[in-house]
């Protein structure tokens, strides 16, 4: 069954990324200041701009058009007054940064349209939707963190516009456990572990609703390797410690409120539910139910959460799961418990 979900972006976790005029490397006021940059990370982003050491890597599209972003407009980006580019830029913490190819033109003095993504990669396509504006579509597999920056406008002889990233994916951290050494050698290595989830996202840049479809299930991947889908080949053996073992960056839900939190034993209403294959069990599902530091259920959209799910591998193909969720720095608890 084909699943739609459907949010409007709000302010998350919010980063300010400075669209700054260098004076001392030039004396043409036209230019529009980022700083180009081609890496691309895959992992979560954590740090803040202007102010963090981590540089973020997006793809910025500049143009003249409300609520249209051109892919070529004109050469080096103007004509007749008119810009159309989508430029990989990196923004870095207390630099000034160029935009190559795209000017404030002076004899044309009018709006410039700025939007900006993350991950700063090709993968991104672009259409005209139904009202005319344009539409930005990317398909993930879960190991990138998905950022949008809406439109904000700038001038010639204007101050200095700024660009507000939220992260539109949810983020979960996995630890995983055996309660004890019987346990570990019945289930023997984990062979795959995976989450359902929507795997394409497409957001309209005039209206920033953002339409996630297709759903799949994503692979977790190992933490520290974004490129190393968990488990590894010849499996995860499980020990009695918990350990942090993997990550995902899924689509967020929208979580509905439950009754008070009674028992870790009790689920309500799944969240997520993860996919798991050892040696000696097979397709055991473990649905994730979801609650705030408050001890109530949580509510409300995942997107730009932070949870952490850990995983106790009891016997009799049961798995026990509390999940502590966090806006990626503060926050809360839920539990769920899956038996065959």
């Amino acid at each position: 069954m084909k699943r739609i979900i459907i949010l409007t972006l709000s302010a998350g976790l919010v980063l300010f990324s400075c669209l700054k005029h260098e004076e001392e490397s030039t004396s043409d006021e036209s230019r529009i200041y980022l700083s180009a940059g081609t890496v691309e990370t895959r992992s979560p982003y954590t740090g803040s701009v202007p102010s963090g050491s981590e540089p973020l890597n997006a793809l910025v599209c500049v143009s003249t058009y409300a609520g249209s972003f051109p892919e070529n407009e004109g050469e080096d980006g103007t004509v007749d007054g008119n810009i159309g580019k989508h430029i990989q830029t990196q923004f870095l913490s207390g630099s000034s940064q160029l935009i190559n190819g795209a000017y404030y033109n002076k004899d044309h003095v009018k709006p410039v349209y700025f939007t900006a993504f993350h991950p700063q990669s090709d993968s991104w396509t672009f259409t005209t939707g139904d009202g005319g504006g344009t539409e930005a579509s990317f398909t993930f597999d879960g190991s990138d963190d998905v950022m949008f920056a809406p439109c904000v406008t700038g001038q010639y002889g204007a101050s200095t516009p700024k660009l507000k990233f939220s992260h539109l994916l949810t983020w979960i951290k996995l630890e995983i456990k055996a309660e004890n050494e019987a346990v570990a050698a019945a289930w023997g290595p984990l062979e795959t572990v995976g989450i359902t989830s929507a795997s394409n996202i497409s957001i309209a840049i005039d209206s920033k609703a953002a339409e996630f479809t297709n759903p799949v299930i994503l692979p977790f991947y190992q933490t520290g390797s974004p490129d190393e889908e968990f488990p590894a080949a010849g499996g995860y053996a499980m020990t009695t410690d918990m350990k942090e073992v993997a990550y995902i960056l899924c689509a967020p839900v929208i979580a509905t409120e439950k009754d008070d939190f009674e028992t870790s034993k009790v689920v309500r209403t799944a969240e997520y539910n993860i996919s798991i294959s050892s040696r000696y069990r097979q397709n055991i599902t473990v649905p994730v139910d979801l609650m705030s530091n408050t001890d109530t259920y949580f509510a409300g959209t995942t997107a730009g959460s932070q949870f952490t799910l850990c995983l106790t591998f009891n016997m009799g193909n049961t798995i026990a799961v509390s999940a502590s969720i966090t806006d990626w720095e503060t926050g809360g608890v839920g539990f769920g418990k899956i038996e065959e």
